[in-house]
């Protein structure tokens, strides 16, 4: 019997496979993100150019969040790009952002900040990436000349710490040298 994606996913990432695993499609992603939280015990970075509902808007995406912030050490840093008054609510207008928010209140275990750059410009190289306890990794796979469009193309491994320190790295560096949102 073949399995399901899902399952391919929760292999991956219980066993701790170094292997990386196409994403295509928006139900995908919602089960990379879901096993994410679903498996983190520590830490979840997202850095993307926006928070795209048809992904993370998703019942399975929203439990995991929950179970996620039950754990004592769970934390999630989210990195975006937000220009106006806008962009900004409209990006905490989503299920995925206000639960978040409620699932960590009082604490400091989520942190969002907001870089003044046009989302095309949001780290050109990965403009989409997310880490899951410095092993695991999503990170958006862009096609010739895709300067924001509504693919879901992304690359995932479960267990590859160097790839996820080396761009990590990258990030970073380029998000230290960007403008935060003043609002």
């Amino acid at each position: 019997m073949a399995q399901t994606y899902k399952g391919i996913l929760r292999e991956h990432s219980l066993g701790r496979i170094n292997r990386v695993i196409e994403n295509c499609t928006f139900e995908d992603s919602s089960s990379v993100y879901e096993r994410i939280f679903l498996d983190c015990t520590d830490r979840v970075t997202i850095v993307a150019r926006g928070v795209k509902r048809q992904i993370l808007d998703r019942e399975g995406v929203l439990n995991a969040v929950t179970e996620f912030f039950r754990r004592p050490n769970a934390a999630c840093d989210i990195h975006l790009p937000a220009q106006t008054a806008e962009e900004v609510e409209n990006l905490y207008s989503t299920e995925f952002m206000r639960l978040a928010a409620d699932c960590s209140s009082g604490t400091d275990r989520l942190s969002v900040k907001l870089y003044n750059v046009p989302k095309a410009d949001f780290i050109p190289e990965l403009p989409s990436v997310t880490f899951g306890d410095n092993r695991m990794y999503r990170k958006r796979v862009l096609q010739k000349d895709d300067q924001y469009s509504v693919n879901a193309n992304a690359d995932v491994n479960f267990n590859d710490p160097k790839t996820v320190e080396k761009w990590r790295a990258r990030v970073f560096a380029e998000l230290d040298q960007t403008e935060k949102f003043a609002g």
